[in-house]
């Protein structure tokens, strides 16, 4: 019996010898896991519909007005103002729409003596269906006796220091002063005229 037990005793020892061990799992620099990782989901920002832009003063930001100034810089934002108009901003002819206006203010160095003030206002009209050939008329009018620009929405011109334009239903206009520039001088009045280019091709992208 006991030659028996240790005939088995050995022949296991011979069988775990001869059996290969397991290789040990090594980890290979620079390699990774290959488990899946959540992938984040961007949600795209919702497009403007017409009650947002005729609700809200959207068209313009605090980042706007303040990339115009280095230094400290406090800016204003306005609250819309919405009313029904008999014609449009550029022009008295007669042509009823919905019109929000809405008033800018951007404080360069505040509270100093080199304070600088820069106010922009502007007004997005959109006619009533039922005078639509009335404003096209009054765009016609207006524009002939104005400096026309080229490469704003579906045209814009030049007058009085206010930039108008129009995009697809939508007429903008929009007027900015600062308290540095004279607006009585060719200097002045081209500081005017390309801010508000600056802030049409902005506001645009936004329509």
């Amino acid at each position: 019996m006991i030659k028996k037990l240790l005939v088995a005793m050995l022949a296991g020892l011979l069988f775990a010898a001869c059996t290969p061990a397991a290789s040990p799992t090594r980890s290979v620099p620079g390699t990774h896991s290959l488990e899946p990782t959540a992938t984040a989901v961007v949600t795209p920002a919702p497009t403007p519909t017409l009650n947002d832009l005729l609700e809200s003063c959207s068209l313009l930001d605090s980042h706007d007005l303040a990339s115009f100034f280095t230094g400290h810089t406090e800016i204003v934002l306005p609250n819309p103002q919405i009313d029904q108009v008999q014609h449009p901003i550029f022009e008295s002819g007669g042509a009823a729409g919905t019109e929000t206006s809405c008033i800018y203010y951007g404080f360069n160095m505040p509270g100093s003596v080199d304070e600088v003030v820069l106010q922009v206002n502007y007004w997005l009209d959109l006619p009533a269906s039922s005078t639509t050939e009335s404003w096209s008329r009054d765009w016609s009018d207006a524009s002939a006796q104005a400096q026309t620009l080229t490469g704003f929405g579906d045209g814009a011109f030049y007058e009085d220091g206010r930039l108008s334009l129009k995009s697809g239903g939508y007429y903008l206009t929009l007027e900015a002063v600062e308290t540095d520039w004279d607006l009585t001088t060719p200097q002045g009045a081209a500081k005017q005229l390309a801010l508000e280019k600056q802030l049409a091709q902005t506001m645009l992208g936004r329509l």
